[in-house]
């Protein structure tokens, strides 16, 4: 499992270049904080949605999936807000959930999107609600 934490690390980044320092930037003045976390959180989701339905996983699987990775894109959205657009943090985030959700399956624990799901909505509501007040679309250096 340590050998792929690197890997979830560099995979990450990748992303968050992409989908943090780019997207989030260009979206956040037009859409706002909520309104960019589920732009992004949406095409993030259909991005997966082939390779979903190819390894068998139901409609009701993806459902439940779909809104886990809206609600992660939304913390990941504020994470990034509230480290000073320091890509970073949501990539440390990013690595995190790939690393727990692998090191879950190999120990025989399968991933279930509802607890998931769940779980990740609320903590987005909550760190939506404690944490990125007053920082909806804040320009860059305001």
């Amino acid at each position: 499992m340590f050998a792929l934490i690197g890997a979830f690390v560099m995979g990450a980044w990748l992303e968050e270049l992409g989908w943090s320092a780019f997207a989030t930037e260009a979206l956040l003045p037009v859409c706002g904080l909520i309104g960019t976390g589920l732009v992004i959180g949406l095409v993030w989701a259909l991005w997966h949605y082939v390779p979903l339905l190819q390894v068998g996983r139901s409609m009701d699987w993806i459902a439940w999936w779909t809104i886990g990775t809206m609600s992660t894109r939304l913390t990941l959205v504020c994470l990034y807000l509230q480290a000073e657009r320091n890509v970073w943090v949501p990539t440390l985030f990013h690595a995190c959930g790939n690393t727990c959700w692998q090191a879950q399956e190999s120990l025989g624990i399968p991933f279930d999107p509802r607890v998931h799901g769940l779980a990740v909505t609320v903590i987005a509501a909550l760190i939506l609600a404690l944490s990125c007040q007053g920082r909806i679309a804040e320009p860059r250096g305001g």
